[in-house]
């Protein structure tokens, strides 16, 4: 019954990363035009010219440093849209290792105050560890139980198996969940050029506002699930 959870995430993590890095580029290379005048230069143009004929008709107000932070303001979104290094910097790392932070201190937190020791989950790693320490305790109580059973007691056999099953569905649906909210997280980091660069204009603000609900959304059902491992542990 040896089944490893904690190199599963680790492969799916290192999945994951790969794509939205290589996703992200060729978004943004296509948004740059690739060295040449792109979609994402030109949005950022017609800013600065809608902005500048607002304030040559007197529509536009404010004073020199509210001109300044909207110029500002402009740049570093433009960066954002087109910069892996600066998204990742910036956006991506938090996106990312917020939900597997808060769910170390969850774990750290309870497994020291159930056993006087933080029981191997002290490591950036913590939520594979106590999933994968579940399992181990789960398997092999099982499996101490069974052979503690008569040949003939075939009701210990049946309760063992149940027991076995429910736990591997829980454990298996936690794995499930978490999976699936980091394939829809990184699908939607992946789209991030695209969203970015929209909050430009005042119009368009709205699509990454969703863009960023959704984003949060699927790091609160990371967060959830990490939060009932520890609810259990307890």
């Amino acid at each position: 019954m040896n089944f490893n959870v904690t190199t599963l995430l680790q492969q799916v993590d290192k999945f994951g990363n790969n794509y939205v890095s290589q996703a992200y580029q060729n978004l943004a290379s296509a948004l740059t035009g690739g060295g040449q005048v792109g979609v994402a230069g030109l949005m950022l143009t017609l800013y600065v010219i809608f902005w500048a004929i607002s304030i040559w008709q007197g529509t536009s107000t404010g004073s020199g440093k509210e001109m300044i932070w909207r110029l500002f303001r402009a740049f570093v979104i433009y960066a954002l849209a087109t910069s892996w290094g600066d998204f990742q910097t910036y956006a991506y790392s938090f996106a990312n290792e917020t939900p597997s932070a808060i769910g170390n201190s969850l774990l750290t937190s309870v497994s020291a105050n159930v056993t006087g020791t933080s029981a191997g989950l002290n490591s950036v790693n913590s939520v594979q560890t106590a999933l994968q320490n579940i399992w181990d305790s789960l398997a092999n109580s099982t499996s101490a139980f069974i052979k503690s059973l008569g040949v003939l007691n075939f009701g210990g056999y049946v309760l063992a198996a149940i027991i076995l099953v429910v736990g591997a569905l829980l454990i298996g649906y936690a794995i499930f969940l978490i999976i699936l909210s980091k394939i829809f997280l990184w699908l939607l980091l992946a789209l991030a050029p695209v969203f970015i660069i929209l909050m430009l204009f005042g119009y368009t603000t709205r699509f990454f506002a969703g863009w960023i609900t959704a984003i949060v959304q699927y790091m609160c059902v990371q967060i959830l699930v990490y939060a009932f491992c520890a609810f259990f542990i307890s």
